[in-house]
């Protein structure tokens, strides 16, 4: 056996003034900790009767670091492989009845925020983590607690906003698919799958994307009517939106906008106060003499989705021919317009910057600063098909407004009633085509 002071050293006892070492564990139900490789490196044990903390962890000891450690790790380490995705529940018993029922790839953070080491162990098993914790207060909080406090290791590397000395909470898009299992008020996983297995099943199958959650739970525990509680949030996640494809960023846009009760131009405006606040700008050179001060011009706003579209085309220049049938006219920015054109022609991006620079120089700074999907090329032309297509129906919507205008006032512009009556069921047609 072993003697007391090893015993101690192992986490197993605790030693009172007098130096008596004394079981932590008793009267407890105890829980082998072990390590990836199935080697037992701690405990955990649950209280057997109503005195002490209903849940207590071996200590800290030279074999056992709970921040790194998962409960059942060992175990769910092969399924969360072939599974590739790992479900992140609270406690001991959400993960051994999982594995009861058949749910292999579940782990447990033993009732702590998931922290950055845990995460690592997470992401060499698999690429996708959902994290269901309890539904109630303290379930959502520790789920946004883990959020935070693992954010660095979810993320790719982006540089950070200027005047940030780090990489802050929300400052780029998560690495992994990260979910949430949204667990029904009152109920814990081990319960679920005991009463519904296939509720359980349902659960993980319709998870809500991370975003989603987050958005609904920073504007949720907000008091919206204080002084600069909106202001607030933006800054929060404006960081996110700014390193986001243009396709999911203009959902996030309306989605933070209708949370927050405001227009989608507020939000969309905090976005290109942070872009523009990325570009570092060149020092200017002490002034000779004193010259009356000028107003400082407002940097123009330029077209989100015509400048992600014209980005994937500067990142792979051969994607051109894939816009071969496309309209300029479905450009509305007119520096954006004469740029497509160009290109369209045979025209290069080295070619705009060096034949007119102070015409181009401010767009193509913009697009130069897209983010677009990785430079690969099924993901660059999935990308430019996905916009090409909304920049038509933009256009094409944009020609139905304009003939709901002129029909208004067809009193007085009867002559023009056939030639729009025409123009009509072409754009119909088009539409059509596009949607089919």
């Amino acid at each position: 056996g072993f003697n007391r002071d090893e015993c101690a050293d192992a986490g197993l006892g605790t030693r009172n003034e007098t130096g008596e070492v004394r079981d932590i564990f008793r009267a407890r139900l105890m829980f082998p900790i072990r390590d990836p490789r199935g080697r037992v490196i701690g405990f955990g044990g649950r209280a057997m009767t109503d005195s002490g903390p209903k849940y207590i962890n071996s200590p800290q000891t030279p074999i056992f670091d709970k921040s790194g450690t998962l409960y059942g790790a060992d175990r769910a380490r092969e399924a969360a492989r072939q599974l590739k995705r790992a479900v992140v529940v609270e406690g001991y018993m959400d993960v051994i009845t999982a594995h009861q029922f058949g749910f292999e790839n579940v782990v447990a953070s033993m009732g702590t925020s998931l922290t950055e080491k845990q995460v690592e162990v997470l992401k060499r098993l698999c690429s996708r983590i959902s994290l269901a914790l309890d539904a109630d207060t303290a379930g959502q909080e520790a789920t946004l607690r883990s959020l935070k406090s693992s954010w660095q290791s979810f993320y790719r590397s982006v540089h950070p906003l200027q005047g940030s000395k780090r990489q802050r909470f929300l400052e780029g898009p998560p690495d992994q698919t990260v979910d949430i299992v949204m667990i029904p008020a009152g109920e814990d996983p081990d319960s679920i799958i005991r009463k519904d297995r296939d509720g359980w099943v349902s659960l993980l199958d319709s998870p809500k994307p991370l975003i989603d959650y987050l958005m609904e739970m920073e504007v949720g525990r907000a008091n919206l009517d204080a002084p600069g509680a909106r202001a607030s949030i933006l800054e929060e996640f404006r960081g996110l939106l700014v390193t986001t494809d243009f396709l999911d960023q203009e959902v996030y846009v309306r989605k933070l906008a209708r949370l927050m009760d405001v227009s989608e131009e507020t939000v969309k405006a905090a976005i290109n106060t942070s872009a523009n606040n990325s570009v570092r700008q060149p020092r200017a050179r002490p002034p000779q003499s004193r010259p009356r001060p000028q107003p400082t011009p407002t940097p123009r706003r330029g077209d989100m989705l015509e400048e992600y579209v014209l980005s994937i085309l500067l990142r792979n220049p051969s994607l051109i021919s894939k816009m071969e049938d496309a309209d300029p006219e479905w450009f509305v920015d007119l520096a954006n317009r004469e740029i497509f054109k160009r290109l369209a022609s045979g025209h290069r991006f080295e070619d705009l910057s060096d034949s007119e620079p102070d015409e181009f120089a401010e767009p193509l700074a913009r697009i130069r600063n897209t983010h677009v999907p990785a430079d690969s090329d099924e993901l660059l032309t999935r990308g430019l098909k996905e916009g090409s297509t909304r920049l038509e129906v933009r256009h094409l919507k944009r020609l139905k407004l304009e003939e709901k205008s002129l029909l208004e006032d067809q009193d007085s512009l009867q002559d023009m009633a056939d030639a729009i009556d025409q123009r009509k069921l072409s754009t119909n047609k088009e539409l059509k085509r596009v949607y089919s």
